[in-house]
């Protein structure tokens, strides 16, 4: 799948819950490797395992209610090494750590009342500027001492790397994000 202006894979569910698979494809020179949308009252959790994302902006943008699992993908020389992250959320999940990457916050998440969103230990949400996570749900943090889930800005390289592959040239700041 190569050079789509904006997504390499598409996935849209608008009332019911996306489960399938994405396996053992080449992903590459794309705004977004794969985007997953789940919108008012549909779910995407697809089964993305043995691809290789190659030179897209995010290798993944996740809108809404979206739940990947991912398995066995390589991430080579992508924009920002991070998954892009915004919208509303609907449906109960859990946001699963995919390669040790950051979500980054590109627009404002908000989850929804009678949602439940489960956060593995081990997370980290880099925020870009201005942006924010408002919870009308519940927010359940599995975190534990040696284990702990971070929230921070996009400009942090201690937590979840160099994602915006500037070196040192920015730094976290109180208010990079709300």
């Amino acid at each position: 799948i190569y050079k789509s202006y904006n997504y390499g894979i598409y996935i849209y569910s608008n009332s019911t819950s996306y489960t399938n698979e994405i396996c053992t494809n080449v992903i590459s020179n794309n705004g977004y490797g794969i985007y997953c949308y789940g919108s008012s009252s549909g779910t995407v959790s697809p089964n993305v395992y043995n691809n290789r994302f190659i030179q897209n902006n995010y290798p993944m943008v996740i809108n809404g209610g979206g739940f990947p699992i991912c398995s066995n993908n390589t991430y080579e020389t992508n924009t920002y090494d991070a998954i892009g992250f915004q919208g509303t959320i609907n449906k109960s999940g859990t946001w699963n750590i995919i390669n040790n990457m950051p979500y980054w916050v590109i627009n404002n998440i908000t989850i929804n009342s009678d949602v439940t969103v489960t956060i593995p230990g081990g997370s980290v949400f880099k925020f870009s500027s201005a942006k924010y996570l408002y919870v009308n749900g519940i927010l359940d943090l599995q975190s534990s001492a040696d284990s702990n889930i971070i929230f921070t800005s996009y400009k942090d390289d201690e937590y979840g790397g160099d994602s915006n592959k500037d070196g040192s040239a920015s730094s976290p700041a109180t208010n990079d994000w709300n």
